[in-house]
């Protein structure tokens, strides 16, 4: 198995055997993992967000029909 080098790319190499292309910019890859970590951080918030919401929805729900047997007695 041998890489070879991709003209004008010094970060690139192209396996000759299974003819995939990799990319050999290590501050790349670490650039990439550390947004698809914060991808991951922000979808995480955003969904405890949607569940702190939907739990204010249903305590406001629950205090109106508190009010509205309270009222009706």
């Amino acid at each position: 198995m041998g890489l070879l080098q991709v003209k004008d790319r010094p970060d690139l190499v192209k396996d000759d055997v299974t003819k995939a292309v990799l990319n050999t910019d290590a501050t790349a890859l670490d650039a990439y993992r550390r947004r698809r970590e914060a991808q991951r951080e922000v979808k995480t918030m955003c969904q405890e967000i949607d569940d702190i919401k939907n739990d204010i929805a249903d305590i406001k729900s629950l205090l109106r029909e508190i009010i509205n047997n309270r009222i009706g007695d």
